[in-house]
């Protein structure tokens, strides 16, 4: 717990996410938010004037290491546009990297993220010999993993999904593992989109 950036420094921290802080300067209005995650500090602010002066309080307490202008965050790509006000982020290495870690990247690609002509049940769980065989070194759960770490980021488009073929981890059927790739063909069809802040 970072104790001494809400003590000393004034940050107040979210309340829906407790890795992010932000402060309001009481004159200027002027706002910074930095986002914590282990020992990377990602820091916006409305001016650079503002991330010195924050930088010179937290070296006080932490020391820091400036990677310059924000490119990379835990495997998104991020753009900015300042003329046109905007900020553009991609998960597209990270997304190429998963599908390959399965073995997807040759998978045929689809348009949606699930099908809605499956049901999938508690019921096609394994039961034969050769079901639990085939089902035995299904990177199942490290897969889920995979596809909630993109939900998360930039892929809500797949939340109800993944959501839906978690409900399986504990005893999967290959019925669920077919659902678990429909996922990944739809992200390999939609990974070069990018998600878009700003004005339009």
């Amino acid at each position: 717990m970072l104790v001494w950036m809400l003590t000393d420094l004034g940050f107040a921290q979210c309340s829906v996410d407790q890795a992010v802080f932000h402060k309001v300067m009481p004159k200027s209005r002027q706002c910074i938010i930095i986002v914590v995650h282990v020992d990377n500090f990602t820091v916006a602010a409305d001016s650079m004037a503002l991330i010195e002066a924050s930088s010179t309080g937290h070296r006080k307490h932490v020391k820091l290491t400036d990677l310059g202008k924000l490119h990379w965050m835990l495997g998104l790509e991020v753009k900015r546009d300042r003329k046109a006000s905007q900020i553009h982020i991609s998960q597209c290495t990270y997304i190429d990297s998963i599908l390959q870690c399965f073995g997807f990247d040759e998978l045929k690609l689809l348009s949606t993220p699930f099908d809605t002509q499956v049901c999938l049940t508690h019921e096609q769980a394994p039961v034969t010999t050769e079901e639990f065989a085939l089902m035995c070194d299904v990177p199942y759960c490290e897969a889920i993993g995979t596809l909630n770490w993109a939900t998360l980021t930039m892929c809500p488009d797949i939340a109800f999904a993944v959501s839906t073929v978690a409900c399986f981890s504990a005893n999967p059927g290959p019925v669920h593992w077919d659902a678990v790739k429909h996922i990944f063909r739809y992200l390999a069809g939609t990974c070069n989109l990018w998600l878009s802040y700003g004005e339009t």
